[in-house]
């Protein structure tokens, strides 16, 4: 019995110690606060509203979920190190729909609209195919703005018939073949050539000159104290610089052919720039062309003609016209008028007399 009571104080202790700590903590319920493992005693604990609902984030209750349809846009990406970022341009914001900065966009169309643009012809129109790569005569300048003789020649005759000239720039392998009868598509785009094209017979089968508006010999020209001669015989080995598909090319091909090896180029300014380099031993070409585009320049310091003035008809025609479509009589007239009221005006010779020292129309 004395250990029974001996054995009771200490229980009855612990029964109400376990008393007093339920009184103290009663169990979790509904509008209870239930301190989270871990929180200090100042941290408030998380609310529910009910035992079946989840908790929920005050902070978050003010405002509704995002739908997952307009999911949060990332933000731009910074642009590389060293690489400027990307600005629209104010047009191409205008042409989505945007405002670009600056001036109203009402306004800024109307500016647009106000500008000047390129001169729309009006009126009668000449179409004309020009080389553009044989100075003196058709040459581009610094600006892009073509001139030479040949273009001032076709200015002229523009100005006399009251039209308008329209030159179309075409390389000089496509204007020898429509005159030729192998590339009839460039009737198409133009009405006549005025690219310093010889007039020849065999030419003439094929499309319709109008009278010279100069007359030039083909000449040689080689490096000063090469001692080399554009004679038969006296060429073998030697190389001989032309543009293709010439008067020019016939003629040394046939002539020289067979003893000089023949180096064809596209343009005249290529064919000289083989002499110049030491490609070529000699380079032949119109007398004029070499002499104002070549000889008189800085490039042409060193070089001298040779040989005799080429002028066999056979080769070199009865000088350079103006070329239209074959059987096109009634525009054949209108320039043939246009030339000759030029040269009786003197406006030809002046025009020459810019270019030349010497009579060009021999007659």
């Amino acid at each position: 019995m004395r250990r029974i009571g001996l054995l009771a104080a200490p229980l009855l202790a612990l029964l109400a110690w376990g008393q007093l700590a339920a009184a103290a903590n009663p169990p979790a319920g509904n509008g209870s606060t239930v301190v989270a493992r871990g929180a200090g005693p100042t941290e408030p604990a998380a609310t529910r509203s009910s035992a079946t609902e989840p908790a929920v984030n005050k902070s978050a209750a003010t405002k509704p979920a995002p739908a997952a349809s307009a999911a949060k846009k990332p933000p731009p990406a910074e642009p590389a190190a060293g690489k400027p970022a990307r600005v629209e341009p104010a047009a191409a914001a205008a042409a989505n729909g945007r405002t670009a900065p600056g001036k109203p966009r009402r306004e800024r169309i109307r500016e647009a609209a106000a500008r000047p643009t390129a001169p729309v012809p009006s009126g009668p129109v000449l179409r004309i195919a020009v080389e553009g790569a044989y100075p003196p005569f058709s040459e581009v300048d610094a600006k892009g703005r073509l001139k030479g003789f040949d273009i001032d020649i076709a200015r002229a005759v523009c100005a006399e018939l009251a039209v308008q000239c329209v030159f179309v720039q075409k390389p000089w392998a496509v204007i020898q073949d429509a005159v030729i009868g192998l590339e009839p598509e460039l009737w198409n785009e133009v009405d006549a050539i005025v690219a310093s094209v010889s007039i020849t017979d065999k030419r003439r089968e094929t499309a319709d000159f109008t009278r010279k508006y100069y007359h030039s010999p083909a000449r040689f020209v080689r490096k000063v104290g090469s001692g080399v001669e554009p004679v038969a015989g006296k060429l073998r080995g030697r190389r001989i610089a032309v543009q293709g598909s010439t008067t020019h090319d016939e003629f040394v091909t046939t002539t020289f052919g067979g003893e000089a090896t023949i180096l064809r180029f596209e343009t005249l300014p290529q064919a000289l720039a083989a002499v110049k380099d030491g490609r070529a031993d000699l380079v032949l070409a119109d007398a004029l062309a070499l002499q104002r585009g070549f000889l008189e320049t800085k490039d042409g310091a060193g070089f001298e003609y040779c040989g005799p003035a080429f002028t066999e008809p056979r080769w070199f025609g009865q000088g350079v016209g103006i070329v239209v479509e074959k059987g096109d009589r009634a525009l054949l007239a209108k320039l043939d008028g246009a030339l000759q009221a030029l040269k009786a005006r003197g406006e030809h010779a002046k025009i020459a007399k810019a270019y030349f020292a010497f009579d060009v129309d021999p007659r």
